[in-house]
Formats: C-alpha cells, sequence, structure tokens
C-alpha cells in the first residue's frame, strides 16, 4: 500500500469526489500550482481513503477532505489548509480569507458543493492525467 509512504514522506493528500468533473479539474489545477510535489490525490471513493484509520473521518463524498501533519481538514477549512501547504501568493489567499468567519465561509463551500454536479457535470471516466499526476495519484 502506498500511504504509509506518503505519510512517512511528510506529504499532504487530497480526498475528493472522483465522480465530480469540477474535483477532478480542480485537481489538476493545484497538481500544476504544486511545484514542489508536497500534495498527493486520491478518491474519497478509493482504497486509499477506506484504509485511513482515522475515526473522525467523513462517511460522506459530498465533503472534500485534506490531510495534512495527520489531521483532517473539512469543507473550506480543507481548501484553506490545502493553499497554506502550496506556499506564496496562495498561502497569502488563504491567510486573507480565514479572516472571514467559518460560518460563511462553509455556506459558500456547501453551496458548491451541494450545485457541483449539476454545474459542472459528473464523469464516469476519468480523462488521461499527465506523467506528473498520475505520479502523485493515490487509488
Amino acid at each position: 500500500m502506498l500511504y504509509p509512504f506518503v505519510l512517512a514522506q511528510n506529504h499532504s493528500t487530497l480526498f475528493f469526489d472522483g465522480q465530480c468533473a469540477f474535483c477532478s479539474r480542480s485537481v489538476r489545477l493545484i497538481s500544476r500550482l504544486d511545484r514542489h510535489g508536497r500534495v498527493f490525490f486520491a478518491p474519497l471513493q478509493g482504497e486509499t481513503y477506506r484504509a485511513l484509520s482515522i475515526t473522525s473521518k467523513p462517511t460522506d463524498t459530498g465533503s472534500l477532505v485534506f490531510l495534512h501533519d495527520g489531521k483532517l481538514h473539512l469543507r473550506s477549512d480543507g481548501s484553506l489548509m490545502m493553499l497554506e501547504v502550496l506556499g506564496g501568493s496562495w498561502a497569502l489567499l488563504s491567510r486573507i480569507s480565514r479572516l472571514c468567519p467559518l460560518s460563511m465561509r462553509d455556506a459558500a463551500y456547501d453551496l458548491i458543493a451541494r450545485n457541483r454536479y449539476r454545474w459542472f457535470g459528473t464523469s464516469e471516466t476519468c480523462g488521461v492525467p499527465s506523467a506528473a499526476l498520475r505520479a502523485r495519484l493515490l487509488p
């Protein structure tokens, strides 16, 4: 299994809805922005997420789950923590966004999450990822 390797190497993992076209496009974008290769990716429906032995992990696939330093970050906090990990101006954007109350951030997150299939569609098949992205995709 690859997951213990990822933890040992001090990488973060973004768990995403593998059927969501918006999520898949977001993964491609994040992989390009992550110049240091700090973030790995795995579908919420995959074996890596199922094997994750953290008791507080959500069971629905409607939320982004970001694992960083052994802690799960959900919804808007997960998105902002991921921006922190990317560093540079993305980290600055994360810090500025945290000035907005959590309830407002999560309300905006929930609006997008609730409508993502309608607005962006679903994908039954996965597009062919680049070689760089394939190296960071976990089952």
